[in-house]
C-alpha cells in the first residue's frame, strides 16, 4: 500500500514537531505500507527515516491561489502517477476530492475560535472566511477527519456541521526521551528562590493572550500592594515569529515599566527547553485559542502548576494541574498571579493518561484508522 502524506504548510512550532515524530514512528511501524511525504523546499527532512520518499514544492505552494492548484490538480496528478492508495492531508484542507481514500487532519483553531476575531483585520478575516471554505469542501468528501482534540472536534461540528461520527479524536503524542528527562531530571532551581518565575513557553502569536497579560501585570504592579513578594514571567517568544507584533509589545513593556517582572527570552530548542521548565515554579498559559498544547503536557512532565486561560481546550488537557481564569479579563488573571506568588497554592494533579501516549501508540492508531478507510 502506497501512502501520501500532504504536509505543504508544516514549517515550524507545534506542526514541524507534530510531523517530524509522526512520519518517525510511521516509518519503523513494520506495516507493509510505502510512505510518500509533500513538503516545501525549506522543511529540514533529516529526521525523516531513509524509506520515507521527499517530493518537494516550493514554499510558496504552501497559500494563496498556488496551494489551491497543488491540492486539486498536482496532488490528484501524484496520486495518479505514483498509484497512491490513501491520502493524509495533514495541511488542515486539501483536495476537494481526492482520487483516492482521502484522510483529512484538521489541526488549526484559529479559523474557528469567534473569540480572536477582534484580534485580526479585514484581510485576516476573509483568508479564514477563505479557509473555512476549503475545510468544509474537503471535509464533505473526505472519508475520515481527525482532531488532536474534542474542544476542536466540537468546533467542526458546531461551525462546520460535519457529522459527529466522521470525526476521530487522535491526540498528539509525547516524546519517550523527554519524559524521561523530566522524571529523573537533577536541574535545580535558581539561587534566587525567593523571585517565584512564570514560564511562557511557545511561539508568539496575537492569539496568545500576550495583551491581556500585560494590562494584568500593570494591575499586579501598579495597583496592588507594592509589598508583594518579587516575580518574573519568561516567554520563549522570538521576532522572528511576528516582528510587528514583537516590536509593538516590547514597546508597550518598556512604556508601562514592566521590563523588569517580564522579558522575552527568544526561541528556546526543544532539547534545551527542559532546564527551563525544571527551573520555573509556574507555566503561563494565556492562550485565547488553541488546537492542542504542547506546553500544558510539558508542565505536568516537571510538575509544574500552570495558570491558564479558562477555554475549553486548556481545561480539556491541563485537567487539574492548573488554576484557571476567566479567558478575557486581565483583572481576574492579576489577581490569580497574586494569589499564587502570595499562598505558593500546591494542591495539584499532574496524573494524566496522554502522558504515557507516545508517538508508536499514535502511530499504531493512525494504522487502525487507516486501514479502517481502506477497508470501506
Amino acid at each position: 500500500m502506497k501512502i501520501l502524506v500532504h504536509a505543504i504548510s508544516a514549517k515550524m512550532g507545534g506542526a514541524k514537531r507534530h510531523l517530524n515524530n509522526m512520519m518517525k514512528a510511521l516509518a519503523k511501524s513494520g506495516h507493509d505500507f510505502e510512505w510518500l511525504v509533500i513538503v516545501n523546499d525549506e522543511f529540514d527532512t533529516s529526521a525523516f527515516e531513509s524509506n520515507v520518499e521527499i517530493i518537494r514544492f516550493p514554499e510558496t505552494y504552501s497559500s494563496g491561489w498556488k496551494r489551491i492548484l497543488l491540492d486539486n490538480w498536482h496532488i490528484n496528478k501524484i496520486i495518479k502517477e505514483k498509484k497512491i492508495d490513501l491520502l493524509i492531508s495533514f495541511a488542515n484542507f486539501g483536495p476537494v476530492k481526492a482520487s483516492c481514500k482521502h484522510i483529512l487532519f484538521e489541526m488549526n483553531a484559529l479559523y474557528f475560535c469567534t473569540n480572536i476575531r477582534n484580534l485580526y483585520g479585514r484581510r485576516q478575516h476573509i483568508d479564514f472566511a477563505i479557509k473555512r471554505i476549503l475545510i468544509k469542501l474537503s471535509a464533505i468528501w473526505a472519508d475520515l477527519i481527525i482532531t488532536p482534540s474534542k474542544s476542536l472536534k466540537l468546533q467542526l461540528i458546531d461551525t462546520l456541521n460535519i457529522p459527529e461520527n466522521k470525526i476521530d479524536i487522535l491526540y498528539h503524542a509525547s516524546e519517550k526521551e523527554f519524559c524521561r528527562i523530566g522524571q529523573t531530571t537533577n536541574i535545580t532551581k535558581k539561587e534566587n528562590s525567593t523571585v517565584t518565575t512564570f514560564l511562557y513557553p511557545s511561539h508568539l502569536a496575537r492569539h496568545k493572550g500576550i495583551h491581556i497579560l500585560l494590562d494584568a501585570l500593570k494591575i499586579v504592579k501598579f495597583e496592588k500592594n507594592r509589598l508583594l513578594p518579587p516575580f518574573e514571567v519568561i516567554c520563549t517568544f522570538a521576532k522572528s515569529d511576528e516582528p510587528e507584533y514583537y516590536d509593538e509589545l516590547t514597546k508597550s513593556i518598556e512604556q508601562h515599566d514592566l521590563d523588569d517582572i517580564i522579558r522575552f527570552v527568544g526561541f528556546v530548542p526543544q532539547e534545551e527547553i527542559n532546564q527551563l521548565y525544571a527551573s520555573s515554579d509556574y507555566m503561563l498559559y494565556t492562550t485565547l485559542c488553541e488546537s492542542f498544547g504542547f506546553s500544558m503536557l510539558e508542565a505536568k512532565v516537571f510538575h509544574l502548576p500552570a495558570l491558564c486561560s479558562n477555554i475549553p481546550i486548556n481545561r480539556e488537557i491541563s485537567k487539574e494541574a492548573a488554576l484557571y481564569y476567566q479567558w478575557n479579563d486581565p483583572e481576574d488573571l492579576a489577581d490569580k498571579i497574586e494569589f499564587i506568588i502570595t499562598q505558593k497554592p500546591d494542591q495539584f494533579n499532574f496524573n494524566d493518561e496522554l502522558l504515557e501516549w507516545h508517538w508508536e501508540n499514535y502511530a499504531e492508531k493512525l494504522i487502525a484508522c487507516m486501514n479502517d478507510v481502506l477497508s470501506r
